[in-house]
């Protein structure tokens, strides 16, 4: 069975892939899920792993990313659709575009007759607006009316920018002055989750953190406004974990931290399963790349990637 979420609203295909994804584990309890981004992975990879059921697992949920930017696995994908549905492999395949090319639509229409297609597409204004609202009220945020005006402004259709705005306003507590700061600070971290990129450097996952900075930097990323990001995520998760170590309760941490619920729930989750000692030492590491950075020293991109490569 084939599976294809595609338009321009990134938020609501992420959060359809995310339901998919939920409802299936609960269905399938121990399912094997892989994935394959169809930029960089081949498509030999991917129809190997096909043709080759699980010694230890019955169930399989195979999610491909970015399937109508690569080229040479779309093509390779849309020869084997046929032979894709004739088992019980799910496949579910995503991919944000704003307009779909002629051979976009043409897969579009094969997958449509094989198996299951949903196309998410820009909202207005209006939605737009209803949608901050109740997204502002879940996280438990007061924003003045003229505040909330200037944030719809920003967020345009892009819910997935949205999300990340509440969440650094939050961090700064919705100051009337944020959405000057939002302008200011880098306006694409859609495809970044700093609690993801944190996460994944504090566990020492060289290879997912490579990626989302990579990715970061493809989007047209300005590394410059990356840094100070991360930089007082690890603050926070080292005041939350000395706090953890002190034997302070999960109420009194969040009051010490003055951090807004939406943000410390994740950054407590996270600290917990940190270690201190490894957060202080990247803590220092992130302080001696933004001096070697603004001394000239080394560039972003190149500084980035020997920070991640040294982390243990």
């Amino acid at each position: 069975m084939i599976i294809l979420l595609y338009g321009s609203n990134r938020y609501l295909i992420k959060e359809k892939l995310n339901e998919i994804v939920e409802r299936y584990r609960q269905k399938h309890r121990g399912f094997n899920l892989a994935r394959f981004d169809a930029q960089e992975a081949s498509f030999a990879d991917f129809w190997q792993q096909i043709q080759q059921p699980s010694m230890f697992v019955e169930h399989r949920l195979t999610i491909i990313e970015n399937l109508f930017q690569g080229e040479d696995f779309k093509k390779n994908f849309k020869k084997q659709i046929d032979r894709l549905n004739q088992g019980q492999e799910v496949v579910v395949a995503w991919s944000i575009v704003e307009r779909t090319k002629k051979d976009d639509r043409e897969l579009v229409d094969r997958i449509k007759v094989a198996g299951q297609v949903q196309e998410f597409v820009k909202p207005s204004k209006n939605q737009t607006r209803i949608w901050l609202a109740k997204t502002i009220k879940e996280h438990q945020m007061d924003l003045p009316e003229s505040l909330f005006g200037e944030l719809v402004d920003y967020v345009g259709a892009d819910w997935q920018r949205g999300q990340e705005a509440i969440r650094r306003l939050a961090a700064m507590n919705g100051q009337p002055e944020a959405i000057s700061q939002l302008q200011y600070q880098d306006q694409t971290f859609q495809e970044v989750n700093i609690f993801q990129l944190t996460g994944a450097i504090a566990r020492g996952a060289k290879k997912q953190a490579l990626s989302l900075v990579h990715r970061f930097f493809y989007q047209g990323g300005r590394p410059e406004r990356l840094l100070p990001v991360i930089v007082y995520q690890f603050r926070q998760l080292l005041i939350v974990r000395d706090l953890l170590e002190r034997g302070s309760d999960y109420y009194q941490i969040r009051r010490a931290a003055g951090v807004p619920p939406f943000v410390f729930g994740q950054i407590y989750a996270q600290a917990e399963q940190s270690d201190r000692q490894q957060l202080a030492d990247i803590y220092q590491q992130l302080f001696r790349l933004d001096y070697q950075i603004k001394t000239g020293r080394i560039d972003f991109r190149t500084g980035f990637d020997l920070f991640i490569a040294r982390i243990d």
